[in-house]
């Protein structure tokens, strides 16, 4: 697996956000450079490479004045050597249906969306200067849905922003459930120094932000366990990342989850020892938390 950066810098200006300040403005890297980083990853060995940036949906527009995202992933995939292409760090407002479209039509590109959206009310959205709303939203996703069967939809929540009282939170958990993410992850709101949210009023004591928490993992919890056992008794491929010579079981991902120990592995019996790097086929058996269980099919 290896990381390709495809941009520097944000220009969303999220009210609570300082990596503008400190990277400054959203800078596309030219497709020819990223195109050489990409096939140096491939001579060595690569099989997964994993597309980041702070907005990887605005890929290309100043440097080219149009989404270039699609195009910079058709040209990766004519590489002979990289099996999977991982998008992360997508912006709602600006996955088209378009670019959704033209990403499911390269067979090498994950359909894995990770999306943080940040928060599940239109106020809260609005405080944040988050672009969009809970509406256009589900939308997306619904689309997503539409188009990629077996989408994995990943979002990160923060919990606690000025201002949340327990409606907008009621109405944050509400959203997760109707939208059923396969991944979630969440975090409590904490100043940043010069960015707009550090003088907003109203912000939640700690103790409550740490309840609101809970209790959105909570949620997240059930969901994440009632989606990974619908894949008990089906195969998967899975690419190998650690060998236990001794146990021989082999720890991997499969396509729907990204290697930053986020997403949770899968853990394979396997019948020979096998090379990290490797794809192998499994069947899984049970389900534990985010981590699924099988065996070498």
């Amino acid at each position: 697996m290896g990381y390709l950066k495809i941009a520097e810098g944000c220009s969303n200006r999220c009210t609570y956000c300082a990596i503008p300040l400190i990277r400054g403005n959203f800078r596309s890297y030219p497709m020819e450079t990223l195109l050489e980083q990409a096939r140096h990853l491939s001579d060595k060995g690569v099989k997964e490479i994993v597309l980041i940036a702070q907005d990887t949906t605005r890929y290309g527009i100043d440097l080219y004045h149009k989404y270039m995202l699609a195009d910079l992933c058709e040209e990766i995939a004519k590489l002979e050597g990289i099996r999977w292409i991982r998008i992360l760090y997508m912006y709602p407002d600006e996955l088209s249906k378009e670019m959704i479209d033209r990403l499911a039509a390269i067979p090498k590109v994950l359909p894995y969306f990770d999306l943080p959206l940040q928060h599940g009310d239109d106020a809260m959205l609005k405080a944040m200067n988050r672009r969009g709303d809970v509406k256009s939203i589900k939308e997306t996703i619904d689309y997503i849905r539409q188009t990629h069967p077996q989408a994995i939809i990943r979002t990160t929540m923060i919990v606690g922003f000025p201002g949340e009282t327990k409606k907008h939170f009621d109405n944050m958990l509400s959203f997760v459930k109707e939208m059923k993410f396969d991944r979630l992850g969440a975090f409590t709101y904490s100043k940043e120094e010069d960015t707009p949210a550090f003088d907003y009023q109203g912000e939640p004591r700690e103790s409550t932000k740490n309840k609101r928490y809970k209790e959105l993992m909570m949620v997240q919890q059930e969901i994440a366990q009632q989606l990974n056992e619908v894949w008990i008794g089906k195969e998967v491929e899975v690419l190998v990342e650690t060998m236990d010579t001794i146990t021989k079981t082999a720890k991997g991902r499969s396509v729907h989850s990204a290697p930053d120990n986020i997403d949770g592995v899968i853990y394979v019996k396997v019948k020979e020892n096998v090379k990290p790097g490797t794809f192998i086929l499994a069947i899984i058996d049970h389900a534990h938390g985010h981590d699924l269980h099988g065996y070498q099919s």
